[in-house]
């Protein structure tokens, strides 16, 4: 596996460009994109678990070109506040990272001063550090905190322009029971599908009991 890191200047993307067509060479499975993963039991990033892109504490930047916001029960875990953010890695690959629980408040007190200078999630550069912390037994764990300032604008333009057509979500976090908060440059629609879907299913399903229940009752008035 490719060892890379999110690309947040324009000559890292630029990099990327075919010179014939004048633009990215980039990769993107429907659904699955690369993903990059917060540890926050080490406070490091690294990718599908397996390459270490950060140490311990140390930052991790990208510039989304997409994110989401949502509440729901993931992976085995209670109900919670997740963070999806997708963005461009090094080598071309359509990446996301995700990140639940404090660090999503961090992420809305980010996203509040952002409000009064007039810019949006998808035209900063964000800076998340790994912040130590310790439970109340002395165990060490890890929250982001977020920082940021205006992404390039030529990047930003260049970005979006080869990427615009993507429908950009993981399809393992997508369930009929996903909450949505915020979101931007995200197909809504696939999550609306997924509970349209869902609410068909369990329609069917009670009918299918009434259509049970009902010749009980005949023979019990024959009887």
């Amino acid at each position: 596996m490719k060892i890379s890191i999110p690309t947040t200047t324009l000559k890292g993307l630029q990099n990327l460009m075919d010179e014939k067509s004048k633009t990215l060479t980039l990769k993107y499975m429907k659904g699955h994109p690369r993903q990059y993963r917060f540890d926050a039991s080490r406070g490091s990033f690294n990718i599908q678990g397996e390459i270490p892109v950060t140490k311990a504490g140390k930052p991790f930047s990208l510039i989304p070109i997409s994110y989401r916001v949502f509440k729901d029960s993931l992976f085995g875990t209670s109900k919670r506040s997740w963070l999806e953010l997708f963005f461009i890695d090094s080598i071309g690959a359509v990446a996301s990272v995700m990140l639940h629980g404090y660090s999503v408040e961090h992420f809305f007190n980010m996203s509040q001063k952002l409000f009064y200078e007039d810019l949006k999630i998808t035209e900063i550069k964000i800076t998340i550090t790994p912040q130590e912390r310790q439970t109340a037994k002395g165990e060490k764990y890890y929250i982001a905190e977020f920082e940021h300032e205006a992404a390039d604008a030529d990047y930003l333009k260049l970005a979006k322009a080869n990427t615009e057509d993507f429908e950009l979500y993981r399809e393992d976090t997508i369930q009929p029971t996903n909450t949505m908060i915020v979101w931007e440059n995200y197909p809504l629609c696939i999550v609306e599908s997924e509970k349209l879907e869902a609410a068909a299913e369990e329609e069917a399903v009670e009918l299918e009991t009434e259509e049970v229940v009902e010749p009980v009752k005949q023979l019990d008035k024959v009887a």
